[in-house]
Protein backbone atom coordinates (compact mmCIF):
# COMPACT_ATOMS: atom_id res chain seq x y z
CA UNK A 1 0.00 0.00 0.00
CA UNK A 2 2.64 2.48 0.82
CA UNK A 3 4.54 1.75 -2.87
CA UNK A 4 1.72 2.35 -4.40
CA UNK A 5 1.29 5.83 -2.31
CA UNK A 6 5.08 6.30 -3.53
CA UNK A 7 4.01 5.68 -7.31
CA UNK A 8 1.02 7.90 -7.12
CA UNK A 9 2.08 11.08 -5.43
CA UNK A 10 4.19 12.21 -8.37
CA UNK A 11 1.17 11.80 -10.64
CA UNK A 12 -1.46 13.60 -7.60
CA UNK A 13 1.42 16.60 -7.64
CA UNK A 14 1.80 16.90 -11.53
CA UNK A 15 -2.51 17.18 -11.79
CA UNK A 16 -2.57 19.23 -8.94
CA UNK A 17 0.18 21.87 -10.34
CA UNK A 18 -1.87 21.44 -13.51
CA UNK A 19 -5.19 22.84 -11.93
CA UNK A 20 -3.02 25.19 -10.08
CA UNK A 21 -2.09 26.57 -13.13
CA UNK A 22 -5.16 26.65 -14.89
CA UNK A 23 -6.93 28.57 -12.34
CA UNK A 24 -4.03 30.97 -12.52
CA UNK A 25 -4.00 31.25 -16.28
CA UNK A 26 -7.87 31.48 -15.39
CA UNK A 27 -7.89 34.58 -12.87
CA UNK A 28 -5.25 36.32 -14.75
CA UNK A 29 -7.70 36.02 -17.86
CA UNK A 30 -10.68 38.07 -15.54
CA UNK A 31 -8.11 40.08 -13.76
CA UNK A 32 -7.16 41.47 -16.92
CA UNK A 33 -10.76 42.09 -17.61
CA UNK A 34 -11.79 43.83 -14.57
CA UNK A 35 -8.94 46.35 -14.71
CA UNK A 36 -10.18 47.28 -18.14
CA UNK A 37 -14.01 47.48 -16.96
CA UNK A 38 -12.54 49.43 -14.07
CA UNK A 39 -11.01 51.99 -16.24
CA UNK A 40 -11.92 55.30 -17.12
CA UNK A 41 -14.82 56.55 -19.38
CA UNK A 42 -14.95 55.60 -23.16
CA UNK A 43 -13.72 58.50 -25.17
CA UNK A 44 -15.89 57.69 -27.96
CA UNK A 45 -15.04 60.75 -30.86
CA UNK A 46 -11.34 59.38 -30.72
CA UNK A 47 -10.36 58.39 -34.67
CA UNK A 48 -9.01 54.99 -33.92
CA UNK A 49 -5.79 53.50 -36.07
CA UNK A 50 -4.93 49.48 -36.95
CA UNK A 51 -3.49 48.61 -33.88
CA UNK A 52 -5.92 50.70 -31.32
CA UNK A 53 -9.24 48.81 -33.40
CA UNK A 54 -7.35 45.32 -32.37
CA UNK A 55 -6.86 46.32 -28.66
CA UNK A 56 -10.34 47.47 -28.23
CA UNK A 57 -11.96 44.06 -30.36
CA UNK A 58 -9.57 42.37 -27.67
CA UNK A 59 -11.07 44.50 -24.39
CA UNK A 60 -14.40 43.93 -25.81
CA UNK A 61 -14.20 40.40 -26.05
CA UNK A 62 -12.66 40.66 -22.10
CA UNK A 63 -15.68 42.55 -21.34
CA UNK A 64 -18.45 39.95 -23.05
CA UNK A 65 -16.28 36.78 -21.56
CA UNK A 66 -17.03 38.89 -17.90
CA UNK A 67 -20.86 39.09 -18.70
CA UNK A 68 -21.10 35.18 -20.01
CA UNK A 69 -19.10 34.07 -16.16
CA UNK A 70 -20.42 36.77 -13.62
CA UNK A 71 -23.87 37.64 -15.32
CA UNK A 72 -22.81 41.34 -15.42
CA UNK A 73 -24.94 43.57 -17.28
CA UNK A 74 -22.54 46.91 -17.19
CA UNK A 75 -19.66 44.81 -18.51
CA UNK A 76 -21.91 43.76 -21.92
CA UNK A 77 -22.77 47.46 -21.90
CA UNK A 78 -19.53 48.41 -21.81
CA UNK A 79 -18.80 46.03 -24.60
CA UNK A 80 -20.95 47.60 -26.65
CA UNK A 81 -19.45 50.87 -26.24
CA UNK A 82 -16.24 49.92 -27.50
CA UNK A 83 -17.58 48.08 -30.52
CA UNK A 84 -19.86 51.45 -31.31
CA UNK A 85 -16.29 52.99 -30.87
CA UNK A 86 -14.85 50.59 -33.23
CA UNK A 87 -17.78 51.31 -35.89
CA UNK A 88 -17.03 54.86 -35.95
CA UNK A 89 -13.63 54.03 -37.74
CA UNK A 90 -12.88 55.15 -40.80
CA UNK A 91 -11.59 53.98 -44.66
CA UNK A 92 -12.74 52.34 -47.37
CA UNK A 93 -11.01 49.22 -46.24
CA UNK A 94 -12.58 48.48 -43.05
CA UNK A 95 -16.07 48.97 -44.57
CA UNK A 96 -17.48 45.45 -43.64
CA UNK A 97 -15.35 45.71 -40.21
CA UNK A 98 -17.23 48.67 -39.44
CA UNK A 99 -20.64 47.18 -40.28
CA UNK A 100 -20.24 44.13 -37.87
CA UNK A 101 -19.15 46.27 -35.30
CA UNK A 102 -21.97 47.93 -35.54
CA UNK A 103 -24.40 45.36 -35.49
CA UNK A 104 -22.39 43.87 -32.37
CA UNK A 105 -23.13 47.25 -30.68
CA UNK A 106 -26.28 47.03 -31.03
CA UNK A 107 -26.52 43.43 -29.76
CA UNK A 108 -24.49 44.21 -26.85
CA UNK A 109 -26.29 47.70 -25.78
CA UNK A 110 -29.84 46.05 -26.07
CA UNK A 111 -28.43 42.91 -24.07
CA UNK A 112 -26.85 45.18 -21.56
CA UNK A 113 -29.71 47.38 -21.31
CA UNK A 114 -32.07 44.92 -20.78
CA UNK A 115 -31.06 44.38 -17.25
CA UNK A 116 -29.49 47.67 -16.35
CA UNK A 117 -31.31 50.10 -18.16
CA UNK A 118 -29.85 53.03 -16.19
CA UNK A 119 -27.68 54.13 -18.10
CA UNK A 120 -27.67 57.38 -20.66
CA UNK A 121 -24.34 56.82 -22.16
CA UNK A 122 -25.48 53.30 -23.61
CA UNK A 123 -29.10 54.49 -24.29
CA UNK A 124 -27.70 57.23 -26.42
CA UNK A 125 -25.07 54.89 -27.83
CA UNK A 126 -27.73 52.56 -28.72
CA UNK A 127 -29.60 55.61 -30.39
CA UNK A 128 -26.73 56.26 -32.53
CA UNK A 129 -26.16 53.10 -33.98
CA UNK A 130 -29.65 52.19 -34.76
CA UNK A 131 -29.47 55.31 -36.52
CA UNK A 132 -26.87 54.96 -38.51
CA UNK A 133 -28.40 51.36 -39.74
CA UNK A 134 -31.52 53.17 -40.59
CA UNK A 135 -33.94 52.05 -37.89
CA UNK A 136 -35.47 55.65 -37.36
CA UNK A 137 -38.42 54.55 -35.09
CA UNK A 138 -36.42 52.48 -32.84
CA UNK A 139 -33.42 54.94 -32.33
CA UNK A 140 -36.02 57.83 -31.87
CA UNK A 141 -37.29 55.48 -28.81
CA UNK A 142 -33.76 55.17 -28.04
CA UNK A 143 -32.82 58.65 -28.00
CA UNK A 144 -35.42 59.64 -25.81
CA UNK A 145 -35.07 57.13 -23.25
CA UNK A 146 -31.25 58.49 -23.26
CA UNK A 147 -32.63 61.81 -22.40
CA UNK A 148 -35.22 60.85 -19.89
CA UNK A 149 -32.37 58.51 -17.83
CA UNK A 150 -30.34 61.55 -17.03
CA UNK A 151 -31.87 64.39 -18.51
CA UNK A 152 -28.76 66.48 -17.70
CA UNK A 153 -25.48 65.10 -18.49
CA UNK A 154 -23.02 67.39 -19.53
CA UNK A 155 -20.42 64.98 -20.79
CA UNK A 156 -23.55 63.86 -23.15
CA UNK A 157 -25.15 67.22 -24.42
CA UNK A 158 -23.44 68.07 -27.12
CA UNK A 159 -23.25 64.36 -28.58
CA UNK A 160 -27.30 64.35 -27.78
CA UNK A 161 -27.50 67.59 -29.84
CA UNK A 162 -26.02 66.51 -32.76
CA UNK A 163 -28.73 63.58 -32.54
CA UNK A 164 -31.45 65.12 -31.68
CA UNK A 165 -30.71 68.18 -34.31
CA UNK A 166 -30.28 65.79 -36.99
CA UNK A 167 -33.72 64.27 -35.95
CA UNK A 168 -35.33 67.34 -35.54
CA UNK A 169 -38.26 67.27 -37.94
CA UNK A 170 -39.43 63.95 -37.12
CA UNK A 171 -39.90 64.95 -33.11
CA UNK A 172 -42.78 65.68 -31.66
CA UNK A 173 -43.35 68.57 -29.84
CA UNK A 174 -42.05 66.48 -26.79
CA UNK A 175 -39.02 65.37 -27.93
CA UNK A 176 -38.47 68.91 -29.24
CA UNK A 177 -38.36 70.36 -26.24
CA UNK A 178 -36.05 67.66 -24.26
CA UNK A 179 -33.84 68.85 -26.98
CA UNK A 180 -34.14 71.99 -27.05
CA UNK A 181 -33.07 72.02 -23.35
CA UNK A 182 -30.05 69.98 -24.65
CA UNK A 183 -29.29 73.16 -26.80
CA UNK A 184 -29.34 76.08 -24.27
CA UNK A 185 -27.19 73.79 -22.15
CA UNK A 186 -24.87 72.94 -24.69
CA UNK A 187 -24.56 76.97 -25.46
CA UNK A 188 -24.46 77.95 -21.97
CA UNK A 189 -21.06 75.38 -21.73
CA UNK A 190 -19.76 74.46 -24.98
CA UNK A 191 -20.55 77.68 -27.08
CA UNK A 192 -17.85 76.70 -30.03
CA UNK A 193 -18.52 73.13 -29.77
CA UNK A 194 -22.52 74.27 -30.58
CA UNK A 195 -21.22 76.68 -33.32
CA UNK A 196 -19.30 74.41 -34.67
CA UNK A 197 -21.62 71.24 -35.30
CA UNK A 198 -24.34 74.20 -36.31
CA UNK A 199 -21.66 75.32 -39.31
CA UNK A 200 -21.01 71.69 -40.27
CA UNK A 201 -24.54 70.09 -39.94
CA UNK A 202 -26.29 73.31 -41.19
CA UNK A 203 -28.54 73.31 -37.89
CA UNK A 204 -28.13 76.91 -37.56
CA UNK A 205 -31.67 78.45 -37.79
CA UNK A 206 -32.78 74.97 -35.58
CA UNK A 207 -30.59 76.43 -32.93
CA UNK A 208 -31.42 80.11 -33.83
CA UNK A 209 -34.99 79.17 -32.72
CA UNK A 210 -33.83 77.63 -29.45
CA UNK A 211 -31.77 80.36 -28.71
CA UNK A 212 -34.85 82.75 -29.56
CA UNK A 213 -36.48 82.64 -25.98
CA UNK A 214 -33.44 84.96 -25.11
CA UNK A 215 -32.66 87.65 -27.45
CA UNK A 216 -29.49 88.22 -26.43
CA UNK A 217 -28.11 84.61 -26.68
CA UNK A 218 -29.60 84.66 -29.95
CA UNK A 219 -27.48 87.38 -31.50
CA UNK A 220 -24.52 86.20 -29.62
CA UNK A 221 -24.82 82.63 -31.42
CA UNK A 222 -25.47 84.28 -34.83
CA UNK A 223 -22.60 86.77 -34.24
CA UNK A 224 -20.30 83.41 -33.33
CA UNK A 225 -21.78 81.92 -36.82
CA UNK A 226 -20.16 85.00 -39.05
CA UNK A 227 -16.78 84.74 -37.57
Amino acid sequence: MKGRLRILSPKLFAGGAGILMAGLALWQGIDSALRLYGGTDIDLSREEGPAARTVLERDAAYLEMIDDWLGDPQARIRAGLLQFRLSLSTGPDIVLERRRALAKAIDDLRDGLARAPADARAWTALAHALLATGELEKGKLAFRTALLTAFYEPTLTLWRCQLGLGLWPLLDDADRRLVANQVRWAWTSQPADLVGLAKIANHAVVIAAVLDQDPAEKKAFEKALRR
